[in-house]
């Protein structure tokens, strides 16, 4: 294999005045980037062409600064930046701008993890295109040697800068076979046919030469840059490193993953079990390097529709979007990808606000809706994940007072009543229930919060199909056999007749004792429901008729506002000093 030290080529020249401008700064900042036990990160990609384009930015008091001084004294640790090859359709995100960007992240205090996209465009799980510049390869070979001398000479050329990154993604969300040639496709063209089925044996000896170039680099200049292998979908994730390590993918550092609810059907609870999993597997550590969760529907106003929406709701959160939420949803992310030991979450993109300037697809911004700062530039509370304490675990991830119930009018009950499901553990159990009244059994129990899973019923403690309740098509949602059960970030009640998704009326299970009524008006609301009691009132829940909660809040005001709720039947569960107190339906209109 040719030596680092013979390949020594700079991709582009540098004034010595450009060099010595960075050495100042480092001169001025002089301190030293040591290894993070665990990244809360950001990805910057867009800050300089935000801020070319006019974008102003302040702290969450108010006060004017940069990006990058603003996220590090909120908390963030680590930088993230896209490096295109030659994208001649923009001047950012090439060389030129990323070693600028890289300055200002070291100045700030934060490592910086450069991603190769390998392409002069987005490179990601629908299109792979490779750069112009190497548009005329024929060879395999050839190709593979491209990406380890353009590896090295990138990373040679920002070490002699002093800006050489902490971490190097090989590839952005490779999930498809990578580097494919254009041709007349239009550079924002996805879905090319060539993608998949994956070629194992070409994947892995393109990748590896970019991880062999770190690695060589790192033995020569005694450096210690780390590399990542990037996959989108944490589903993904399992099966592709399974295949890659076969066809021989080694010596890399970092497994990465790209994790969004809106595409990637798992739930906060499952992402870290993943992780978990992918860390024992492979021996590898394992890092969210691209996440996002919007804190609000609406835009700023701009041309640009937003790519987050509604698609990214978790029905272990609220139906609504709200900055609280998004700050909920990131730190209890945050904290169980570090409980399941993974090495970090980074937020994409931050600080991508709406300007007059125009990206490929639109003028403003996809993203103003899913920032850390708000429509005026200002940094809000979502970026409170960055500085949280991960010692200690969120209150909604503690485990939940959760009451199963059924009806069994009209079902033979002389073998008892059971419940079974995921809460009971890997291997199943067949809980007892208790008689409640009028053929109502009941479980009461405790489930981590933030959990979806699987329960169904028995009226044995066989473990027989005869002896199984037949759930319905229409709340059969596991399996297309099991009801399921979501716990949010409170207590729980999931309440159905035996075979059938007709609720049970819970005022008679629980045998509530209504003569100090609340009094709840109107029975039909459009905005705003208004409530009277005698004693405080702690938590109201309004639950829909198929049993889900659709919001829930702990509050003594008098008032609820239900104008976000969308138009139905619903449950209305008022909870005082001493518990459930009442019960009331009522219709939004």
């Amino acid at each position: 294999m040719v030596k680092i030290y013979e390949m020594r080529t700079m991709i582009n020249s540098v004034s010595r005045q450009i060099q010595l401008c960075y050495v100042l700064i480092f001169q001025l900042f002089s301190f030293s980037l040591a290894a993070q036990d665990f990244y809360k990160g950001v990805d910057l990609s867009y800050v300089n062409e935000l801020e070319a384009c006019g974008a102003t930015y302040t702290d969450a008091a108010g006060e004017p600064g940069e990006p990058y001084h603003i996220l590090a004294s909120a908390g963030s640790n680590v930088v993230r930046l896209r490096l295109w090859h030659d994208p001649a359709w923009t001047s950012f995100s090439n060389l030129e701008d990323v070693r600028v960007s890289i300055a200002k992240a070291k100045a700030a205090g934060m490592s910086v993890m450069l991603d190769f996209h390998y392409s002069d465009f987005w490179a990601d799980p629908g299109r792979q295109w490779r750069p112009a510049a190497w548009e005329s390869i024929e060879s395999d070979e050839v190709l593979a040697d491209s990406v380890y001398q353009y590896t090295t000479n990138v990373l040679i050329h920002l070490h002699e800068l002093n800006l050489l990154p902490e971490m190097v993604q090989i590839g952005n969300e490779t999930n498809g076979n990578i580097l494919l040639t254009r041709g007349e496709a239009a550079i924002d063209g996805s879905g090319d046919a060539r993608l998949y089925p994956v070629d194992w044996s070409r994947q892995v000896d393109l990748l590896q030469h970019g991880v062999d170039a770190v690695k060589d680099l790192n033995q020569s200049l005694g450096t210690d840059v780390k590399t990542i292998l990037h996959v989108a979908g944490p589903h993904n994730a399992t099966y592709w490193f399974e295949e890659a390590t076969s066809a021989g993918l080694s010596d890399f550092d970092i497994i990465g993953l790209s994790y969004y609810p809106q595409w990637h059907e798992m739930g906060v609870r499952a992402l870290g079990e993943t992780v978990a999993l992918l860390k024992g597997r492979f021996n590898k550590e394992v890092m969210i390097v691209e996440t996002g969760y919007p804190w609000t529907t609406d835009s700023s106003g701009d041309n640009a529709n937003n790519v987050l929406g509604f698609g990214s709701r978790l029905f272990t959160y609220s139906s609504t979007f709200s900055i609280e939420t998004q700050r909920d949803f990131l730190t209890e992310l945050t904290w169980l990808v570090k409980d399941n030991g993974g090495l970090g979450v980074v937020y994409w993109e931050p600080a991508w606000v709406a300007t007059d300037c125009a990206t490929y697809w639109g003028t403003g911004s996809h993203w103003d809706n899913a920032t850390l700062f708000d429509f005026e530039g200002r940094l809000h509370g979502g970026s409170d994940f960055l500085s949280y304490d991960y010692s200690v675990m969120p209150e909604a991830l503690s485990d939940q007072e959760v009451t199963f119930m059924v009806d069994m009018t009209g079902v033979e009950v002389d073998n008892g009543v059971f419940v079974t499901g995921d809460f009971t553990g890997i291997t199943w159990s067949l809980l007892p229930m208790s008689l409640s009244a009028n053929n109502l059994y009941l479980l009461e129990t405790t489930i981590p919060g933030r959990t979806t899973g699987a329960y169904i019923y028995y009226n044995n403690d066989l473990w027989s199909d005869p002896y199984r309740e037949q759930v319905p098509a229409l709340c059969a949602d596991v399996w297309d056999t099991h009801r399921e059960y979501r716990v949010k970030g409170d207590s729980a009640t999931f309440h159905f007749a035996w075979g059938s998704c007709d609720q049970v009326p819970i005022e008679i299970a629980l045998g509530l004792d209504t003569t100090s009524p609340v009094v709840v008006f109107p029975t039909f609301v459009q905005n705003t429901l208004r409530v009277k009691s005698a004693s405080p009132i702690r938590r109201y829940e309004i639950v829909d008729m198929n049993g889900r909660t659709a919001f829930s809040m702990k509050n003594t005001d008098n008032s609820i506002e239900v104008d976000h709720v969308s138009p139905g039947l619903y449950i209305l569960k008022v909870w005082g000093d001493d518990g459930l107190v009442q019960i009331t339906r009522f219709i939004k209109m």
